[in-house]
């Protein structure tokens, strides 16, 4: 029986002509080339319509609508294990605890649906729930992976997010739901400048994904949107203010 991300791998490592395999799109050899420039075979529209129907088979075929309790709750998670020293954890820990209203973090995408993404369920680093009846979905790097991977895991939960709202019963029977109820989703990947600096070929791929999530978005009854953004150093910025910013025009990546 499949699960949520059966075929998911193959699909966007034919896209992004990536070795088989869950390494395939994730490594940072599929990031290098992909940062030499934007490739002439290389439609993301097309290959967020082939996981989108992917996903939605996925969930009739592997009866995902009777299973995953706890996904997409709006919760905080701010006590830090004492032997988890992993700095990306650190600082998502540290934004979630600016405000017990408007963050939330490790939230479950496929709990209970797929062993996830990579190996794990699925969990989304951190959301923003804005004053404007929106979301902003942030998928937190600091040392690990690449830009292109963050970016397209990042693309895939805004796609389960997607397909949640319309069918999973979990979702749509919670009052005054933030993800059920959000007008936009703006997906962002957040991260040091230093974390960019060996992908700045990368300006092609934001602008693509952005205006095919764009697309895909306007079709779907959610207005989204994607970018690369960035703060200075591996210390976020002291306080939720500072954080936001950096989330909206004075965090995007200058790519020059």
């Amino acid at each position: 029986m499949p699960d949520l991300f059966t075929d998911i791998d193959t699909l966007v490592n034919t896209a992004v002509n990536a070795p088989s395999g869950r390494t395939g799109w994730r490594s940072k050899t599929t990031a290098q080339t992909l940062n030499k420039g934007e490739p002439q075979c290389l439609r993301l529209d097309k290959l967020i319509q082939d996981l989108w129907k992917q996903i939605a088979v996925n969930w009739v075929e592997g009866g995902c609508q009777a299973r995953g309790r706890v996904n997409w709750r709006w919760t905080l998670q701010t006590k830090r294990a004492e032997n988890n020293k992993r700095l990306e954890t650190v600082l998502e820990r540290e934004i979630a605890g600016f405000s017990n209203k408007y963050w939330a973090n490790q939230i479950p995408t496929a709990s209970g649906l797929s062993e996830g993404l990579g190996g794990g369920t699925g969990h989304l680093d951190l959301a923003y729930s804005t004053a404007d009846e929106g979301v902003v979905m942030i998928e937190l790097k600091v040392r690990s992976n690449n830009p292109a991977s963050a970016a397209l895991q990042l693309l895939l939960y805004g796609l389960v997010l997607t397909l949640a709202r319309h069918v999973d019963p979990q979702i749509s029977m919670i009052t005054n739901n933030i993800w059920r109820d959000a007008k936009y989703a703006d997906l962002r990947v957040l991260a040091p400048l230093k974390y960019y600096e060996s992908f700045k070929g990368l300006e092609w791929f934001e602008r693509q994904l952005n205006e095919a999530v764009e697309t895909f978005g306007s079709t779907h009854g959610l207005n989204m949107s994607f970018g690369f953004r960035s703060f200075n150093g591996d210390a976020l910025p002291a306080n939720e203010a500072a954080v936001i910013k950096c989330l909206g025009d004075d965090g995007k990546v200058n790519w020059a």
